[in-house]
């Protein structure tokens, strides 16, 4: 839903780096080196709404592991 065959939700692409800190209709979605600041981490993270992904929140382990990439 956000970038997979041409198809955006809330005109956010995340097919790329470039495209995810550029972000969509609600700002940038990665702040490099801050996941606490990066809309990305913060809704998977179920630490605002929209909860994503919606209806199938990620375990523990992948929140960690994207926390630990954005954060690199």
């Amino acid at each position: 839903c956000h970038g997979a065959a041409g198809l955006t939700s809330a005109d956010l692409n995340l097919t790329s780096r470039e495209k995810a800190v550029q972000g969509g209709s609600r700002g940038p979605a990665l702040v490099p080196g801050k996941a606490m600041e990066s809309r990305l981490y913060r809704f998977a993270a179920q630490l605002e709404e929209p909860h994503m992904p919606p209806n199938k929140p990620l375990t523990a382990e992948q929140i960690r592991i994207l926390k630990d990439w954005i954060d690199q």
